[in-house]
């Protein structure tokens, strides 16, 4: 029953990839992991849901709660999130959750990579498609096809929330490589590692390099912390490799990571500008006009056409959302949202140093820093990685604080 489960896993959590082209095999395998649960649970005669404690109930219900009526019409959401996240922290015991926990990661990282080469098969189709037709787009570059956008549409995946799933999984390998002592499984480890940074660097989500660079200095002092400086040493010397690879020989990543600079050089340094960095702030300064005088936040209301109406003028265009979970949750909750939005993350922290759990403080990270500049719980691969990678983690490491 074990081996099934554990597939069944894996397709769900290779169908997450799959949302944007068709919802049928993640629904499949959302409805056989809940069965498969239940069936478990009857061969072991253990039916009962026990009260884990007050801490953890409310960092299980106050976040599915702000699911659940998230425009009021997020019932798919709350059903892939928050139904699964129910069995494992209170069907599974605890013991039972954090080995779930490794199979997940274990297949995000497979799956993360099995997503990459189908990906880089798309954009190689898409180039010869192109080159056969012998008519080119103004402004075409082949190489554009096998970064950001391009890369990801074959999936239709946007790129900062691929960038998420990725960074989640080279933290589950890094952390891997520091727990064991073997050569050979080390080396195959950091060969997952490289091609997950590969990938990284060509999905070019630029805040995701920020996350990434946190990450990397937390692991190397951890690595150190721990009497393992050779790999440390490895670590950086690895990442440093990628990076400069990255950034000489593959066209358009360093571009991309210079051009709002180089927008804000062009129009001499003025706010106002045609980077997206400069758009950002206007759309922050159009949140927080709308909050000053809304307070309360807007509940079921469109928050995008409520900002866009702070927001003309200074862009135009379709509609924009936050750009930020932390106001993003302010104008659909209130001002109250948004803090509580923050009282999650920084007790996330808390208790990643409190029990020492290193999983928990990449994931914090990389959801906070992501946060700054997206609005990643208003799509439906935001919610379950917010809430598989993140609020797991947390509602288990407080179960083990209410104990």
């Amino acid at each position: 029953m074990k081996t099934l489960f554990r597939i069944l896993i894996a397709f769900y959590v290779l169908s997450i990839f799959f949302l944007e082209i068709s919802l049928v095999p993640n629904r499949i395998f959302l409805v056989l992991v809940v069965l498969a649960s239940f069936l478990a649970k009857r061969r072991a005669n253990s039916w009962n849901i026990k009260y884990q404690g007050t801490i953890p109930l409310i960092f299980f219900i106050v976040p599915s709660i702000f699911l659940l009526f998230q425009q009021c019409a997020s019932n798919f959401v709350l059903l892939n999130s928050i139904i699964p996240l129910f069995f494992i922290i209170y069907y599974l015991n605890i013991g039972e959750s954090i080995e779930l926990r490794r199979w997940i990661y274990d297949n995000l990282v497979y799956s993360v990579i099995v997503v990459f080469f189908v990906s880089l098969l798309g954009s190689a189709y898409a180039v010869v498609e192109t080159a056969k037709s012998g008519v080119t787009p103004e402004g075409y570059y082949w190489w554009n096809e096998f970064t950001h956008k391009g890369l990801m549409s074959t999936l239709k995946v946007h790129p900062t929330y691929m960038a998420m799933f990725i960074l989640s999984a080279i933290c589950a390998t890094i952390e891997k490589i520091r727990l064991k002592e073997r050569g050979r499984a080390i080396l195959l480890d950091s060969s997952v590692l490289f091609v997950l940074v590969l990938f990284l660097f060509l999905v070019s989500a630029k805040i995701s390099y920020l996350a990434l660079l946190f990450i990397l200095l937390f692991a190397i002092s951890q690595y150190f912390l721990s009497g393992r400086k050779t790999k440390a040493l490895l670590l950086l010397l690895l990442i440093i490799s990628i990076g400069m690879m990255a950034w000489n020989f593959f066209p358009s990543i360093g571009d991309r990571v210079k051009s709002d600079l180089r927008d804000f050089k062009e129009a001499e340094y003025q706010i106002k500008n045609k980077s997206k960095a400069s758009e950002r702030i206007f759309i922050w300064k159009a949140c927080l006009e709308y909050l000053s005088n809304n307070p309360m936040g807007s509940f079921c209301s469109d928050e995008k056409e409520l900002v866009s109406k702070y927001f003309e003028g200074n862009f135009q265009g379709e509609p924009k959302n936050a750009h930020n979970n932390f106001l993003e949750y302010s104008l659909m909750y209130g001002v109250i949202g948004g803090l509580i939005l923050i009282a999650f993350v920084i007790y996330a922290f808390y208790l990643s140093f409190r029990f020492k759990q290193n999983m928990l403080f990449y994931e914090a990270m990389v959801f906070f820093v992501i946060s700054l500049t997206e609005s990643t719980l208003v799509r439906e691969l935001g919610v379950i990685h917010f809430a598989v990678f993140l609020q797991m983690h947390l509602v288990q490491n407080s179960l083990k604080l209410n104990r």
